[in-house]
């Protein structure tokens, strides 16, 4: 079953995202993402 989001609310696209059965793993993801952020912040302070 293909889901077309564009015809949903926002609201209920992003409630189906955070609490769905691979929420854990999008949460990890966007961590990751947020520390490799810091990090190249860092390392663009630095230079």
């Amino acid at each position: 079953m293909m889901l077309d989001y564009g015809t949903f609310p926002p609201e209920f696209n992003s409630a189906r995202i955070y609490s769905g059965p691979g929420s854990g793993s999008l949460v990890a993801a966007a961590s990751a993402w947020s520390s490799l952020a810091a990090e190249l912040n860092a390392a663009a302070l630095s230079y």
